[in-house]
């Protein structure tokens, strides 16, 4: 597998340091992680599992755009490899972001997913943002006391993996159903969350209260055809309005904070 990032210097995205996540157990391939030129700068040993599933850690001895990586097989028995992603890391001051979307995931997927609350513990997380909502609200049979429960399992799996990060619920922004009927439930999911996120003490944003109704997203044409997905422009819009408000509290924090 070869991996290679926007080469442009000035964004300093070069990175000099890897987390491997990947599966670990007494028959998963090894790796060997190449530069440019095929040689090896590092080898992964990924069999064992005797650490869990935390990431292995593969410091390099200098920046690179580029890398590949080789699986190896070192010794009998290894016969297979599962490879869940990486960090491209360099040790620079900034913010390091991660995202994971599944289409049609609900909290109970990411609640039930084997490794996914050990695995965040690797990015050693300062703030947690989880979006969903949107697929539990076209889920007919779904209950509101079910749902509740879904949110609760699945921020105390992130939190028992993560103490010290901040998890922040967001409410999805509305949808129709059926591309043209408008969805009750989407309220109830909303109201669902700013519930839990109030009586758990967990800071929300409400994005289906900022922008209200579907008919808003489909008369500024940032919504698709089937109701549900947004247009680039819908989701760059509920981007923006994210980021004006982390930065709003966070200037409002070093503001008081003194």
């Amino acid at each position: 597998m070869n991996v290679q990032i926007r080469s442009d210097s000035a964004l300093g995205y070069q990175f000099d340091r890897l987390k491997v996540f990947c599966l670990r157990d007494t028959s998963s391939y090894d790796f060997n992680i190449l530069d440019a030129s095929g040689a090896v700068m590092a080898s992964v040993q990924t069999s064992g599992g005797a650490e869990g599933q935390s990431p292995i850690l593969v410091d390099l001895n200098e920046l690179n755009d580029e890398f590949s990586l080789e699986s190896v097989q070192t010794r009998p028995g290894q016969n297979h490899t599962t490879l869940f992603g990486f960090s491209l890391e360099n040790g620079q001051p900034g913010v390091l972001y991660h995202s994971v979307g599944v289409n049609g995931a609900q909290f109970s997927h990411y609640r039930d997913a084997r490794y996914f609350a050990e695995q965040t513990k690797g990015l050693e997380p300062q703030l947690i943002v989880v979006s969903l909502g949107t697929n539990e609200a076209h889920s007919a049979a779904l209950t509101m006391t079910e749902f509740y429960t879904n949110i609760d399992a699945l921020v105390q799996n992130l939190q028992k993996a993560n103490p010290q990060a901040t998890i922040l619920l967001t409410t999805p922004a509305d949808s129709y159903k059926r591309r043209t009927q408008a969805n009750p439930k989407m309220a109830e999911v909303r109201q669902t969350i700013l519930n839990y996120a109030s009586e758990h003490h967990l800071p929300s944003w409400d994005l289906y209260g900022i922008t209200g109704p579907a008919a808003f997203w489909r008369k500024n044409h940032l919504i698709t055809s089937d109701g549900v997905h947004y247009t680039r422009k819908g989701y760059e819009l509920q981007g923006n309005l994210l980021y004006q408000a982390l930065m709003q509290a966070f200037n409002d924090y070093a503001t008081h904070r003194l």
